[in-house]
Order: structure tokens, then C-alpha cells, then sequence
């Protein structure tokens, strides 16, 4: 009764098999189940009402290491977007300023200049959310994170102890996501198509949004480096992390098939208590994001766990498509996207163990 994440299996169609070594069934990723979620209860209201009701009034919520595809849909159906680093509390602490009609700072990458030493303690970046909180947008569609965590929440609560105007828990709820999840699988079924198809349809072939490919990998891939030598592991690791930073900034380095064109170090000094700054080593704990274009839509992140001696390793890919080259398209982005996941791991040390 209190699941907080919701995980779901969908059935590949024959011929796209071959991208999944053969499996007809596979775990659908949250990024694309969130994506598609946000694309269909906008389809639903512009068919029920023939248009978005209070499109400009809207806006959704999700981390900087979910997929850029849901930002892509939001944006072009009139919503905003606010992206935090990664946990329900900052999606929450993110909603509560446009709740509360802040004025929104400027920010780019979590800070207001490139020459800022510590990144904002709960935003990454706002898009389409011109006049800040003060500019009209009030009610949360959706908030989002890659791991499989969603929630609606709504509307500025009435008063302190209530939730959002017309939204539900203001954390992880996996019990009602699945219910929006088991809604829109219903509807597909009725329609003659499945939850994988459109997917491909509704947001890899819209123009606006793209092919994403999202890869997330943990280190150690079950558990946690155990025990003081883990935690030294996890520091060595991402010194190792900040080498590349400085390698990337010099120019020249290379991560799988793709050179790095830029690099950011996100800090926001929330373990500066636990791991004391020194001259070469600050504790970079929202991660490092390599970037592999200008656009920004293609980079991989390596970030310390914020619950343990652990790290995470996200990949993000994008690609222009059409029905002619999708499924080519999603074969040799997976190919480069596993690429990268394994040579930032041997570059790491972070071996498959």
C-alpha cells in the first residue's frame, strides 16, 4: 500500500527483438514511462477540452539526470519545467518556490555564473518559467525521477497542513503511478497498439522531441562498497572523475565514440562536513557531466549516491529520426551509449565486478 516506485514490463513488437538480445518482454525505463505518462494525460485533456486547460499555469518537476524527452514535451505544450538535483525532496523544495511565487534565480547548470564555487542547494535549471514564480505558473502535472519515482503535486497547498490543490503525495508513489500506468496501457490496448509502439510514435518520432537513449548504470552494479574502505574507494573513484574533469577542460579527451566538447563539476557543498574541501579535492556530490555536443542532449554523468558508498553512471544520447531510421537509429545509439557506460568505467576504475 505504500510502494514508492513503479516499475513496468512491456512486450517488444517482433522486429525490434534483435535490440534486445532476442527477449520479447523487457523493463520499459522510467525515463520513457514518465515521458509517455506526461504525453498522455496532455493528449487526454486536448481531446476531452479540445486544448490544455491552463497550459500557461502548468509545469513539471524532475531531476537533471531524467531524460531531457519529458522537458522536450512539456515545453512544447505550453508548461514549464523545473529541474532539481536528484530526490523527492528537492523535486518538493523546486515545486514549493513556484508554489510560494519566488522570484526564480538565473540559473544555468545550478548556478548563476559559471564562476560561482558552489551550485544552488536544490535547482539545476528552469525552462519556459519566464517571470519566475511570480509569472502565473502554479500547478505541478507531474514530478519525475529516473529511478522510478513519480508523483503528481498539484496545485500551492491551501494551508500548512495540507497537500497540493488536486495533487497527491509529495514524495514517491508508486502505487498511483501505476495506476496512470495501468489507465494508459488500457487505453493503448483499446486502440489497437501497446505501450512500447507508442512510445516510438507519440515521442521518438515527434520532431520537437527525438530519439533519447537513457543508460543507468550503479558501482558496484548491487550493494554498496562496503564499509571505510568503501568509502575510500567511492573517493578515489571520483578523483579519478575530477582528472577527467580536468583533462575535458584542457581538451582532447575522448569518452567511447565521442569527444568531449565541455565538462561541469556540480557542487553544492551539502557534505562539505563529512568530506572537508582540501587545495585538490572537493567532493563534487551531485556529480560531473561530460558532454559529447553543444545542445547539451548528449552527455554522461557521474555522480556519488547520496544514500551510500555507491556511485551512479547515467548516459544520455539523442538523435534526429524518422520511420525509416528508428529502429537503426535506437541500434547504434544503445551500441555508442554502452560504449560510453564501459570506457567511463575503465577510465574510472569502476570495473563490473
Amino acid at each position: 500500500p505504500d510502494a514508492d516506485r513503479c516499475g513496468m514490463v512491456v512486450k517488444v513488437p517482433e522486429n525490434q527483438r534483435h535490440l534486445y538480445e532476442g527477449r520479447d518482454w523487457v523493463l520499459l525505463p522510467a525515463d520513457d514511462v514518465w515521458a509517455l505518462v506526461v504525453w498522455f494525460r496532455l493528449y487526454a485533456e486536448k481531446k476531452l477540452h479540445g486544448e490544455i486547460i491552463d497550459a500557461d499555469k502548468k509545469f513539471i518537476t524532475q531531476s537533471a539526470t531524467t531524460s531531457d524527452s519529458i522537458v522536450k514535451i512539456a515545453v512544447k505544450n505550453g508548461l514549464g519545467a523545473v529541474k532539481t538535483w536528484v530526490g523527492f525532496a528537492n523535486l518538493a523544495a523546486g515545486t514549493r518556490m513556484i508554489w510560494d511565487k519566488e522570484d526564480l534565480p538565473d540559473l544555468f547548470e545550478g548556478r548563476t555564473s559559471m564562476e560561482d564555487p558552489l551550485c544552488h542547494p536544490f535547482v539545476w535549471e528552469f525552462e519556459a518559467m519566464e517571470g519566475g514564480g511570480t509569472g502565473g505558473r502554479s500547478f505541478n502535472l507531474a514530478a519525475m525521477e529516473q529511478s522510478n519515482g513519480f508523483s503528481l503535486l498539484g496545485g500551492a497547498p491551501p494551508d500548512a497542513r495540507s497537500l497540493g490543490r488536486d495533487g497527491h503525495v509529495r514524495d514517491k508513489d508508486g502505487t498511483f503511478a501505476a495506476i496512470l500506468v495501468a489507465d494508459m496501457a488500457a487505453w493503448a490496448k483499446a486502440n489497437g497498439t501497446s505501450l512500447f509502439e507508442l512510445v516510438d510514435k507519440h515521442i521518438y518520432l515527434d520532431p520537437d522531441v527525438g530519439l533519447f537513449i537513457n543508460l543507468y548504470e550503479p558501482d558496484p552494479m548491487d550493494g554498496e562498497y562496503p564499509g571505510i574502505q568503501g568509502d575510500r574507494k567511492k573517493k578515489n573513484i571520483l578523483r579519478r572523475a575530477m582528472a577527467l574533469f580536468h583533462m575535458a577542460k584542457a581538451g582532447g579527451l575522448k569518452i567511447g565514440p565521442y569527444d568531449v566538447v565541455e565538462a561541469r563539476l556540480y557542487r553544492t557543498g551539502k557534505y562539505d562536513h563529512v568530506y572537508p574541501p582540501t587545495h585538490d579535492f572537493q567532493f563534487p556530490d551531485e556529480g560531473l557531466r561530460f558532454y559529447f555536443n553543444k545542445d547539451r542532449l548528449s552527455h554522461v554523468t557521474v555522480r556519488p549516491s547520496g544514500t551510500g558508498n555507491a556511485l551512479r553512471l547515467h548516459v544520455q544520447l539523442h538523435a534526429d529520426v524518422d520511420e525509416s531510421n528508428l529502429i537503426d537509429g535506437k541500434a547504434e545509439l544503445r551500441a555508442a551509449g554502452q560504449q560510453v557506460m564501459d570506457d567511463v568505467r575503465e577510465k574510472l576504475g569502476a570495473l563490473r565486478e
